[in-house]
């Protein structure tokens, strides 16, 4: 789940190539609407899903929930309910970490966590989203990991996110984190 698939992307998408290619089913929720990236790429969702394709998620498998980003932080409890029908079935969600509430990954984030607790519906981990700082400030490091992505995983990535970058301005390109840029491994939280 992510408020802005680039977040998705950068934050955990050497997990999902290591997951699609042990032929786990994947499914990706946008839940925000086009954002300024995709308006820079004259509005067509070719890119992304190319993107996505290179992680091995098919088109079919891309969920948008439309919101546009400026309405994520108030829609918080229709973002739970409609994320609470889709992850029924689950077996694992990953979600945006940030501990800003009135920031767009910070509410979906908020969703996120109450829809998974909903019933006792899946688990829940957290991957770093956005611009988020390289700093240690903050952050819940106690329920911090490592996955270290085999090689083609790492490659499935660094294509994806290349292939997003690439569809984009250079004043639409969001901020890779240092943590989870492009390496052959990704942090995330339990």
């Amino acid at each position: 789940m992510s408020a802005h698939p680039f977040e998705l992307l950068a934050g955990f998408g050497g997990s999902i190539a290591m997951l699609t290619a042990d032929g786990a089913r994947v499914s990706i929720v946008s839940v925000g609407g086009p954002d300024a990236a995709l308006r820079a790429t004259g509005g067509s969702e070719t890119p992304l899903l190319k993107a996505f394709a290179e992680l091995g998620v098919a088109e079919q498998q891309v969920v948008r929930l439309g919101i546009p980003a400026a309405a994520i932080t108030s829609r918080v409890g229709e973002i739970t309910r409609r994320l609470g029908f889709l992850v029924q079935g689950f077996e694992l969600c990953a979600a945006p970490w940030c501990d800003d509430r009135a920031a767009a990954s910070g509410a979906v984030r908020w969703a996120s966590l109450l829809a998974c607790s909903l019933r006792q519906r899946p688990p829940l981990v957290e991957y770093l989203a956005g611009a988020a700082d390289g700093t240690r400030k903050g952050k819940p490091w106690h329920r911090a990991a490592w996955i270290p992505l085999p090689a083609e995983a790492a490659r499935a990535k660094e294509r994806a996110v290349g292939v997003w970058l690439a569809s984009v301005s250079k004043t639409h390109r969001p901020a890779v984190t240092a943590a989870n840029g492009t390496t052959g491994h990704e942090l995330i939280f339990r």
